[in-house]
């Protein structure tokens, strides 16, 4: 199992402790220690995902749960709260080129809830090869404070591919215009980032 860089300094905190602890002869906060070590292990996991080959799918950008999935005539969202035990690597959920990158500050509301909305975020805007441009946002929970964009304008993105990560506790929305395509999920499902189909255009 591969683990992402950014978990280094926390995990390697975590180890650390635990010898001190250890040395010390506080032998329960070590075991806590070494335990939060193997959890962060875990939290920073970056697996392999078996992205469907299929031209017209939209991929889950995120592990989690469906927490919107709404489809009016003003546009398509769909919203996706990550646990602190989903994976947090965020992947694209279309082939597109990234023309615009911005971060947004808000509050500090639980993922999961609606208010969550207007937390600190940030906002990847994306251009298909048809033209039609839509939105992922990265946003930030109650425990979440480091949001990473492993993107740069210009970039052009698969279906699937890593695109960044949210560190404790999270959420990926997706805004797109009306008719972007159907989508073959609803509220209280739970996907898999790059595996998981959520919907198909021109279907």
């Amino acid at each position: 199992m591969n683990t992402r860089k950014e978990g280094a300094p926390f995990i390697l905190a975590a180890v650390g402790l635990g010898f001190v602890a250890g040395m010390a002869g506080w032998h329960f906060m070590a075991t806590l220690l070494v335990a939060a070590a193997l959890f962060l292990v875990l939290f920073f996991r970056d697996p392999h995902r078996d992205v469907p080959p299929i031209s017209n799918a939209l991929v889950s950008p995120a592990d989690g749960k469906v927490v919107v999935a709404e489809d009016g005539q003003e546009g398509m969202r769909l919203a996706i709260f990550m646990s602190i035990f989903d994976c947090h690597v965020n992947r694209a959920p279309i082939k597109g080129e990234v023309v615009e990158i911005r971060r947004e500050r808000g509050g500090f509301a639980s993922a999961n809830l609606p208010q969550a909305a207007k937390n600190n975020r940030v906002v990847i805007v994306f251009k298909t090869d048809t033209g039609e441009t839509f939105t992922l946002s990265q946003i930030s929970g109650m425990v979440a404070r480091r949001i990473r964009c492993w993107l740069s304008v210009g970039d052009v993105v698969d279906g699937g591919e890593r695109i960044g990560m949210i560190v404790f506790g999270s959420r990926v929305e997706l805004e797109m215009p009306a008719g972007f395509c159907q989508f073959t999920v609803k509220q209280g499902d739970k996907v898999k980032a790059g595996e998981s189909i959520i919907g198909r255009k021109g279907s």
